[in-house]
């Protein structure tokens, strides 16, 4: 099968067509290949300030847990470079542009005509991007991966989805492909997501609004379908107190507290039997009926 590479540039918006080569991705049948510069997402934050730099910082790292999730696959796993229907594929990256308000940018994939290893590798990234201050791309599991983990430890497998990507085909209302940690439908939806409080406020702001386009999204589904009211889970890491992210959980929780159930990580066996005791469903499986 063909291996291809995609470069990855980063806009310097203020500077007309100007953009930073920041990292590569390539796409072998057995593995995928990533890094990013640490050195030129710094040169974003200088040129387009915190707010943009947060944002690609939270993109490329997203970035980097998908290749972990799709490089810990079986080695017989051939969907990376399915052209009728790849992991990364021209979809994944058009979501990816517009998680990151149009600012990443990702060239056309250029076929390789050599054997990629480490080495090889090493030497294409440095060949394009001209840059050895590499980013750490196998960080440590952050909570959404964490929580995701957790709840494949339960025998729910036939009660919910875990880790459900949907697009605005499958689901109208959605900007694009939005994963959700847990999803699940009886007579109701229940969507349950994760939001680490200690993060920055530009990726809980992304991960709040992302999870209230979903919502939205699902009440239009509920509704055409004839379906009671939703349940809409949200289950979190508590910021430090008296910091910025925890004047934001309480502003949030004062909005939202007739909408949304709040959670923390000790209560994910409620969520378990509540999925078990109410005969609950795959929301893929009520999707596609």
């Amino acid at each position: 099968m063909t291996s291809f590479f995609v470069p990855i540039f980063h806009s310097l918006g203020s500077f007309g067509n100007e953009k930073v080569l920041i990292g590569l991705l390539v796409i072998t049948p057995e593995k995928v290949w990533y890094a990013y510069s640490q050195k030129k997402l710094k040169l974003v934050k200088q040129v387009l300030g915190t707010v943009s730099y947060e944002l690609a910082k939270a993109t490329l790292s997203q970035i980097g847990e998908k290749v972990n999730t799709e490089n810990k696959k079986s080695p017989s796993y051939s969907g990376l470079v399915d052209f009728q229907n790849p992991v990364f594929g021209k979809d994944y990256f058009e979501y990816l542009k517009k998680y990151a308000n149009n600012s990443l940018l990702f060239d056309s994939a250029q076929e390789l005509n050599f054997e990629i290893n480490e080495e090889s590798f090493q030497k294409l990234y440095q060949n394009w991007v001209g840059d050895t201050d590499l980013a750490d791309v196998n960080p440590k599991p952050n909570f959404h991966t964490h929580i995701q983990s957790l709840l494949k430890k339960y025998p729910i497998k036939d009660k919910a989805d875990v880790g459900l990507k949907l697009d605005p085909y499958q689901l109208p209302g959605l900007n694009g492909d939005t994963f959700v940690n847990l999803i699940a439908q009886n007579g109701a939806v229940m969507a349950m997501e994760t939001v680490d409080f200690t993060n920055s406020m530009t990726n809980i702001s992304l991960t709040l609004n992302s999870f209230e386009i979903l919502v939205a999204a699902l009440k239009g589904y509920s509704e055409a379908k004839g379906l009671k009211s939703g349940k809409f889970k949200l289950m979190l890491k508590k910021p430090k107190a008296g910091s910025e992210q925890e004047t934001l959980l309480n502003l949030f929780y004062s909005q939202k507290k007739e909408l949304y159930t709040l959670l923390e990580e000790k209560e994910i066996e409620s969520v378990i039997e509540e999925l078990h005791q109410e005969e609950y469903q795959k929301f893929s499986i009520a999707l596609n009926q």
